[in-house]
């Protein structure tokens, strides 16, 4: 049995990523981007969603610990997370970022707090398949470039 390329490794764990419902179909549009003129366009998506939710988790994090929750602007920040979420497929949470934004609306901090929490579970548990996904499509683009691409 032949062992597997870097793409067909990671084209794997992309289904079982998938399968699990962290990703959805548009994490695959958002991969397939340009591949063919600019392989690295996709891992440069995926690691300023990385680094652009980061930011995002900390504002939410820091406006939830105030004393008084400015609930319109808890709803910005969730809403930004939630498209930035959707842009790349990540659909638990998208799920977990409505969850929060209808605690918002209703003005339930108690509630907020705990959708919060939801969403910080499963934005961990993207960003630890995203950062698996960028090494494996680093692996892809080197294999593919024959180990010549820039990094």
């Amino acid at each position: 049995m032949a062992a597997q390329t870097p793409r067909q490794t990671m084209d794997s764990f992309v289904q079982y990523v998938k399968g699990e419902g962290i990703l959805d179909d548009k994490f695959d549009n958002t991969r397939n981007l340009v591949r063919e003129t600019y392989p690295e366009f996709a891992l440069d998506i995926f690691k300023n969603y990385v680094r652009d939710a980061d930011k995002l988790m900390r504002e939410l994090a820091h406006h939830l610990k105030q004393p008084v929750v400015d609930y319109p602007k808890v709803d910005n920040i969730t809403h930004r997370f939630k498209g930035a979420s959707m842009s790349i497929g990540g659909c638990r949470v998208v799920t977990a970022c409505l969850e929060l934004r209808d605690a918002c609306d209703r003005k339930d901090k108690e509630r907020c707090l705990e959708a919060y929490q939801q969403v910080v579970t499963e934005y961990s548990t993207l960003r630890d398949k995203m950062k698996t996904i960028c090494k494996m499509e680093r692996a892809v683009i080197d294999d593919e470039a024959g180990g010549h691409s820039k990094k």
